[in-house]
């Protein structure tokens, strides 16, 4: 391998690697903003196997049962 081969490939890789920063970040930022912006309405738009899955909204039946526990 040539070395102006190495350099092209190694200009490849820092970009490749910027890219995929980039691409997170800016993921990140947007679906964050939405979030914000939001004020927690997005709750409502979560299927309900999601909610599930994360614990947020489990049917009665889920529920752990309560034990009355005797107040000394």
């Amino acid at each position: 391998m040539t070395m102006s081969q190495y350099l092209f490939e190694r200009r490849i890789r820092v970009n490749r690697r910027r890219a995929v920063v980039f691409t997170i970040l800016f993921h990140a930022a947007l679906i964050g903003g939405l979030l914000a912006a939001s004020d927690g309405q997005w709750r409502d738009h979560l299927p309900e196997t999601v909610k599930e899955w994360l614990g947020w909204d489990k049917p009665a039946d889920m529920q752990p049962a309560q034990a009355s526990v005797p107040t000394p």
